[in-house]
């Protein structure tokens, strides 16, 4: 018997997504997804109490934003990180059309035009919003860069650690990474940023996870213990410190203590 490849195409049921990149959960019945494949913004609701998940609301992204990876819904707007790397991020309306194009990526390195989507790529971050101090900051998964934007004061600052800026060999209008791994989340809250660092580079992750296939479970799930964690203070201010980075295991505790260089 054969199937019946009639019924519907492949990712277009009520409801799925091609590809989840993103969530926000901003209340029960106020919780957005971003599909990049298919450029769509999605609200939905959610019922505990009748077990309940229903869709409220698609919104269509523009098609000059090519392909969103991250978002942040505002009261106002969407904040939305530029794919193509010609600005650092988009200021978009709720109905999905671009309002206003804002920055430049902060790389230190002259690239040419061509460049730029790769540039694009080994610059993509994490980001986070905190509409009570208006501070909307970037974590580079690449490298260790933090951009803090005070969208009340209308002020950019840097921050490069000891590693610098995301390092990459761009082939086929593609970048490939060829530093450390950077951050892995990032969350603003009033007084604070706080990220997650992996900080491995990409040769030692490598080898790392070659030798882990021949570790027996218990070794692999010790491994997974490792974590590191990076605090930013006095993020209201320009005078931004680099407080520490510091890593722990079962077995032993170490700090790596690093200056940061601020750009304004």
């Amino acid at each position: 018997m054969e199937a019946d490849r009639t019924v519907r195409k492949a990712w277009r049921g009520p409801g799925e997504m091609l590809s989840a990149e993103m969530f926000q959960f901003s209340a029960l019945d106020s919780v957005w997804t971003l599909d990049a494949n298919r450029m769509l913004i999605t609200r939905w609701s959610v019922s505990p109490t009748d077990k309940t998940v229903l869709r409220k609301e698609e919104i269509r992204l523009d098609k000059t934003l090519v392909r969103s990876l991250d978002f942040y819904r505002t009261d106002s707007a969407f904040l939305i990180t530029d794919y193509l790397g010609d600005f650092r991020y988009h200021k978009v309306s709720h109905s999905g059309k671009p309002i206003k194009n804002i920055g430049k990526i902060p790389t230190e390195i002259s690239y040419e035009q061509y460049i730029h989507p790769a540039l694009a790529q080994a610059w993509r971050s994490f980001t986070d919003y905190n509409p009570k101090n208006g501070i909307y900051a970037m974590a580079t998964q690449l490298g260790e860069a933090l951009e803090i934007y005070n969208l009340k004061t209308q002020t950019h600052n840097v921050i490069y650690g000891p590693a610098g800026e995301p390092q990459f060999i761009a082939k086929g209008g593609e970048g490939f990474p060829t530093g450390i791994k950077g951050f892995v989340d990032i969350q603003v809250t009033d007084d604070y940023i706080y990220t997650v660092f992996d900080g491995m580079s990409w040769k030692s992750g490598t080898n790392f996870m070659n030798a882990a296939c021949l570790l027996p479970k218990e070794a692999i799930s010790f491994t997974c213990s490792i974590w590191q964690e990076t605090r930013f203070e006095n993020i209201r201010s320009t005078k931004i410190s680099w407080a520490s980075i510091s890593m722990k295991n079962k077995h032993r505790n170490c700090d790596l203590r690093g200056k940061a260089i601020i750009r304004s």
